[in-house]
């Protein structure tokens, strides 16, 4: 049964026993940093306690996902580009324009480092990446929002 698209920041325990897959990527930076990375599914509400956790726009596996769209898009130049192509992607992916501008292409590979690197170079960096990229792989702020979605509110 849905219960509407929040959640209390403590729940998220209940979501690593689901997904256990993702609780390095969500842990690593906490989960208040991770939704503020993911902004474009997932927002966090300070509440003086845990936090609300809560869904920004309709979550689900169709959507186009920046972090796998980079990683694959990288990898097919040979697993590594120069940050000032970026610009390239953006013209083939306009939709991921936005959630990577938004705090930056080092913060936004540093934030899905499950993916993707970037490497100081003196100039606009490298993007690299780190593992095995594809649409197969299991993204934590797809299935976050989407468990949010499902079983948020007051559980």
């Amino acid at each position: 049964k849905k219960k509407g698209g929040n959640m209390v920041g403590s729940q998220i325990t209940q979501f690593y026993q689901d997904f256990p897959q993702h609780k390095a990527a969500i842990s690593a930076k906490g989960v208040r940093e991770f939704c503020e990375a993911n902004e474009e599914l997932l927002g966090f509400a300070a509440d003086g306690g845990a936090g609300l956790i809560f869904v920004k726009k309709k979550a689900g596996k169709a959507k186009p996902n920046a972090a796998e769209d980079l990683a694959e898009y990288v990898k097919k130049k040979g697993g590594n580009m120069v940050g000032s192509q970026i610009t390239q992607f953006y013209q083939d992916f306009p939709q991921h324009k936005a959630a990577i501008s938004a705090k930056g292409v080092r913060e936004f590979c540093e934030a899905n480092e499950e993916l993707l690197g970037f490497a100081a170079d003196g100039g606009a960096g490298l993007i690299f990446v780190k593992k095995k990229a594809g649409k197969a792989k299991p993204n934590a702020a797809e299935d976050l929002a989407e468990y949010v979605k499902k079983k948020g509110g007051n559980m």
